[in-house]
């Protein structure tokens, strides 16, 4: 979100989006301003693997396979498989946009022949982690490798050929009859199953793969992994990790609001809307409060089994991170408004100058001017709703 905020001369629609910063942080993504990303990164790895905020639609692990044995089995003079790829990503586009009645999770919907990052680069680690594509490279070097083999191979079919030349899974449903010029993101049976039969062969021990095995616990609607009115059946050691994540979502929360409430007492200075914002966050991290004493979050929770986990999923959790959790966690434990907390305010400032430097917004005033009134108020997920879409996909697919 760019900045949406002018400080000295503001107008009403800019008070109005300013005083809907509390509806904000509901909808937006989670910028990481306080360096939590490794934690909520293995977290995420670990109850979703595979999965990425940048991901959409499920059936777009079936369709960049099927585009990439296009690209490696037809033949054109003059250019590479990589560039026929992008012009084959590009008319999937459309194709979908022809095909669909909803057009939510097309990628490239609204940027279409200017798109920057497709598909085949969102979903590639994806379809590695599920063993959709077979070979250890990039998708630069699959095209390489997928073009020098290409030689030696006869008239095969289409998605056949691809296997055997590139390393896609040998069980590769084919794509349907006139898939490029009309097609939809909806999975058919046969796809959702192998699909399914993927990530129950690579992930099959994570939640992930957990709730595929298990469609009668399909659920929509539900905001976060720990409301899953199937939590009591998790495997236990699931179970672990989504009470890490219920505590750290709540826990970590106060951190950020603090963080905006200091940013918008920076910018008042008098300006009438800079106080109403400085209320606002007040507001809410007296709400904060109330949630962090209804929650439990911090009774018994262990910060060591938390830095394990966090290593376990191959992730670093630096000094620096534990002891901001450490000193976060012992400040709010007094029940003091963190508000007023001289403590909480020296521990985030100086945490901010830590991961910033001179870009730091306390100290570098044109970093302070196109800050947009909140950043960071995503309230942590944990990829949660990019699963359970995926989730949704699979189990409701249609008959082929």
């Amino acid at each position: 979100m760019g900045s949406t905020f002018g400080w000295l001369d503001v107008d009403d629609e800019q008070r109005r989006r300013m005083m809907q910063v509390v509806e904000l942080f509901k909808e937006k993504g989670t910028l990481d301003e306080l360096g939590i990303g490794p934690v909520r990164d293995a977290i995420a790895d670990l109850l979703f693997p595979g999965t990425s905020t940048l991901h959409t639609k499920v059936r777009y692990l079936l369709l960049v396979p099927w585009a990439m044995a296009e690209a490696v089995g037809s033949r054109h003079r003059g250019d590479s498989a990589a560039q026929r790829m992008r012009r084959i990503e590009l008319r999937t586009i459309e194709a979908l946009l022809k095909g669909s009645t909803d057009y939510e999770g097309i990628i490239g919907r609204e940027a279409r022949a200017k798109l920057r990052r497709t598909p085949s680069e969102m979903y590639w680690s994806a379809l590695c982690r599920y063993g959709i594509v077979t070979v250890d490279t990039s998708a630069q070097g699959w095209f390489r490798q997928g073009m020098r083999a290409q030689r030696s191979v006869d008239d095969a079919p289409l998605v056949s050929r691809a296997v055997a030349v590139t390393g896609l899974h040998p069980n590769l449903p084919g794509p349907p009859r006139g898939w490029l010029e009309e097609c939809t993101t909806e999975l058919v049976s046969a796809e959702a199953e192998f699909l399914r039969d993927c990530i129950l062969g690579s992930v099959g021990d994570s939640l992930l793969g957990w709730l595929a095995a298990h469609p009668e616990h399909n659920e929509q609607g539900v905001a976060y992994i720990w409301e899953h009115p199937a939590l009591d059946g998790f495997p236990v050691d699931l179970q672990d990790i989504v009470e890490h994540a219920r505590r750290l979502n709540v826990v970590f929360h106060g951190a950020v609001l603090l963080y905006n409430l200091m940013l918008a007492e920076q910018i008042s200075d008098g300006q009438t809307d800079g106080t109403e914002l400085v209320e606002t966050y007040r507001g809410l991290l007296s709400e904060w409060e109330q949630e962090l004493d209804d929650s439990g979050a911090l009774i018994g929770w262990n910060h060591s089994s938390l830095w394990e986990m966090t290593e376990r999923a191959g992730r670093r959790a630096r000094p620096g991170l534990r002891e901001f959790f450490g000193m976060w966690r012992r400040i709010v434990e007094t029940g003091e408004p963190v508000s007023d907390s001289q403590q909480a305010r020296h521990l985030v400032r100086n945490r901010e100058r830590a991961l910033k430097g001179s870009r730091s917004r306390f100290d570098n005033q044109a970093a302070l001017n196109v800050w947009s009134g909140e950043s960071g108020l995503g309230r942590l997920t944990f990829r949660w709703q990019v699963a359970d879409r995926w989730l949704n996909d699979l189990h409701t697919a249609g008959e082929s």
